[in-house]
């Protein structure tokens, strides 16, 4: 069977329209996040809200639940799991207060800080720069795009009030946004060696690896006293 022009004609834009819609369906890989971790661990908090401030056995084993050990806190968190014992030992640090606590209905509201701000350094092209400057501009502009959320610190107006249970609410949702910006750097391999720090351990362990990429300067050493002569 011979085709006609009418039939090429036809073919071709068949052709065309199943390119375009393949296209137009054709997905971006999924981007390393840590908040559907952080989502998971809504028990865990609700459970410490329902446990007396102090007992300490308890709340641990509020996190044990969730596979969180608050004992273990690690100095250099990468991994998904690092990061969570950090986050419920600052909760349940800023839940001392004996007439306010932490409400755990608010979680959803501190990751949904955190999303905008990973969501609006994912878009920028500076966050995968691996250097310590790209990735500073990049949190700083993702900050300033936030900073119209309910729990932005930029949002604040030098007028307006808060209260102690809000602004430690805020400072939760700075943290989980801060480890959901180090766990994106971290899962893409992105984290700039110049901006790992120097952690030098007392228990036997080797220092960090930014201990030999960042050398710290030698301290040095005070100048003898006026007068004084070596024996």
């Amino acid at each position: 069977m011979m085709l006609t022009q009418r039939r090429l004609a036809r073919l071709s834009i068949f052709v065309s329209g199943a390119v375009l819609t393949s296209c137009g369906q054709a997905k971006e890989p999924p981007r390393p996040s840590i908040l559907p971790e952080l989502e998971r661990m809504q028990p865990v908090f609700d459970c410490i809200e329902a446990t007396p401030q102090g007992a300490n056995s308890e709340i641990e084993s509020c996190a044990k639940k969730g596979g969180i050990d608050v004992n273990e806190l690690p100095r250099e968190p990468k991994k998904a799991d690092e990061f969570k014992p950090l986050i419920v030992a600052t909760w349940v640090f800023f839940d001392q207060d004996k007439t306010t606590r932490l409400a755990s209905k608010n979680l959803p509201s501190m990751i949904d800080y955190a999303r905008c701000i990973e969501s609006n350094a994912y878009a920028d092209r500076a966050f995968a720069s691996r250097t310590a400057k790209g990735v500073a501009e990049a949190k700083f502009r993702a900050e300033t795009a936030c900073e119209g959320h309910p729990l932005s610190f930029r949002g604040l107006k030098p007028e307006q009030a808060t209260t102690a249970s809000d602004a430690r609410e805020r400072m939760l949702a700075k943290l989980m946004a801060a480890s959901a910006i180090n766990y994106a750097l971290e899962a893409n391999g992105w984290y700039p060696d110049e901006m790992r720090p120097c952690i030098k351990y007392l228990d036997g362990r080797p220092p960090s690896i930014g201990c030999s990429l960042n050398p710290q300067p030698e301290m040095a050493s005070p100048p003898p006293p006026t007068g004084y002569r070596p024996q």
